[in-house]
C-alpha cells in the first residue's frame, strides 16, 4: 500500500515525507498508543485488527484515558522509550482540556490555543521517539464543531489536524481519522454499511455516540470526557481503527495479512 493511500487527505509529496522510516524488522510488533476517550474506543478493535485476529504476534501498550491529552502522558512515554521499545507510535489526541497541563498558568484557553498546544505537546510526545515512526491521528469534527464552522466560527479539531499536518516531515506521520467517519468532509450521524458492518438500518450504520462526540452507537454522554465501555459493536470505532491499522502497517512493511488493506480500500465506498 501506498503511504499515500493512508495518510488521507495529505498531498503525495507531504504523505511520502511524513514517515520515510520503517520499524524493526523483528518478529513481534510493538505498539505505542496514546490517546484520550477516541484512542480509548478504538483500541480494542486496534489491537485485533493488528494482531490479525491472533495469528500475528503484537504487543499494544495502550496508554489512553477520556478528558486527557498528549502533555498528561510525557511521564508514560518517557517510561516507553526505557522499557517498551515500541516499533510504532500513535497518537490520537482531539484537543480536550480538561487537565491540569491544558491550563498554563491556571488559564483557560480559547480553542486555538488548545488546539495549538494540543499540537505542539503531541509532537513533544513523539520527539521522544526520534528513531521511531509516530502516526499522529486527526480527528472528524463533533456534531457541535459542525455546527459552529457552519455559523463561521472556528473548530477545533480542524485546527489541531491542520497543525499537526503541516508537522508531518522526518518520522512524523498524519493519518486522517476524519475521513473515515465523515460524509463529503462533514459531520454525519450514519454511513452507508459496509459489508463487516453490524446492526445496520435501511442500509446505513451509525458511526458516532448520541453525544455527537465519541465513536459508541449506544454510549450515554461523557463525564469529564470519561466513558462506559462499549458494550455493542461500534462501526465508527471499527472505521477508525481499520484506518489507523492500516498505516501502522504501512509504515511497519507489514504483509497485509489481516485484508486490512482491502478493506480500508472498500470503505471508500461506503462514506
Amino acid at each position: 500500500m501506498a503511504t499515500a493511500a493512508i495518510v488521507l487527505g495529505v498531498p503525495a509529496a507531504v504523505a511520502t515525507a511524513s514517515a520515510p522510516l520503517r520499524a524493526s524488522a523483528r518478529p513481534q510488533l510493538r505498539v505505542a498508543l496514546y490517546g484520550d476517550s477516541i484512542g480509548d474506543e478504538i483500541a480494542g478493535p486496534l489491537r485485533f485488527l493488528l494482531g490479525d485476529g491472533g495469528a500475528r504476534d503484537v504487543v499494544l501498550d495502550r496508554n489512553t484515558f477520556g478528558g486527557t491529552n498528549a502533555c498528561d502522558w510525557f511521564a508514560e512515554a518517557r517510561r516507553d522509550v526505557r522499557t517498551f521499545h515500541p516499533d510504532v507510535v500513535v497518537t490520537v489526541f482531539i484537543g480536550n482540556d480538561m487537565t491540569d497541563c491544558m491550563h498554563p498558568g491556571g488559564r483557560t484557553l480559547t480553542d486555538g490555543e488548545a488546539a495549538r498546544l494540543t499540537a505542539a505537546d503531541t509532537d513533544e510526545l513523539a520527539a521522544l521517539f526520534p528513531d521511531v515512526p509516530v502516526l499522529r491521528v486527526g480527528m472528524a469534527r463533533s456534531r457541535a464543531d459542525q455546527v459552529r464552522l457552519d455559523t463561521g466560527a472556528i473548530s477545533k479539531p480542524d485546527l489541531v489536524a491542520a497543525a499537526l499536518v503541516r508537522g508531518s516531515t522526518g518520522h512524523l506521520g498524519y493519518v486522517d481519522g476524519a475521513a473515515a467517519l465523515s460524509r463529503n468532509g462533514r459531520y454525519t450521524d450514519t454511513l452507508p454499511c459496509a459489508p463487516f458492518d453490524q446492526g445496520c438500518v435501511a442500509g446505513r450504520v451509525r458511526v458516532r455516540a448520541p453525544d455527537g462526540v465519541h465513536l459508541c452507537p449506544v454510549a450515554p454522554a461523557a463525564h469529564d470526557g470519561v466513558l462506559p465501555v462499549c458494550t455493542v459493536y461500534s462501526a465508527g470505532a471499527t472505521r477508525l481503527a481499520m484506518t489507523v491499522a492500516a498505516a501502522v502497517d504501512d509504515v511497519a512493511g507489514i504483509d497485509d495479512v489481516a485484508g486490512i488493506d482491502d478493506v480500508a480500500s472498500t470503505m471508500e465506498g461506503f462514506r
